[in-house]
Formats: structure tokens, C-alpha cells, sequence
């Protein structure tokens, strides 16, 4: 059984494994709006979390 807190990612490793740069992850939840607060992504302090499959649905699933 997978452990969730791996589902869970910073956006800054995020970024990483996508290949991306955090502006276009920020973009995707600012002006774009394909990650929505509270479902796909939260802040918890100074971090901002994603789940790994919001990032599978908007990037596609890493290889």
C-alpha cells in the first residue's frame, strides 16, 4: 500500500519532476485556472502543496 504524504507534493518538487518552471505552475492556478484551491493545491504556512494527481491530470503522468 502506498503511503498518501507521497501524493502529496511542494510545488518546488512538483516543478521538478514535471520539468517546469513554478511561474507556469502558478500560472496554471492564477490566470489559468486549471488547479483549483482546496481540491488540487493548498497553503500550509509557507508552503504551497500540490497533489500528484492534479498534476497527472494537467501535465500528464511522468515516465
Amino acid at each position: 500500500m502506498e503511503n498518501e504524504l507521497y501524493n502529496v507534493l511542494t510545488f518546488p518538487e512538483a516543478t521538478q519532476m514535471w520539468n517546469l518552471s513554478e511561474s507556469t505552475l502558478r500560472k496554471a492556478i492564477g490566470t489559468a485556472k486549471r488547479l483549483e484551491e482546496g481540491v488540487d493545491y493548498r497553503k500550509s504556512g509557507s508552503v504551497w502543496l500540490i497533489r500528484k494527481s492534479s498534476m497527472e491530470r494537467v501535465y500528464g503522468k511522468l515516465k
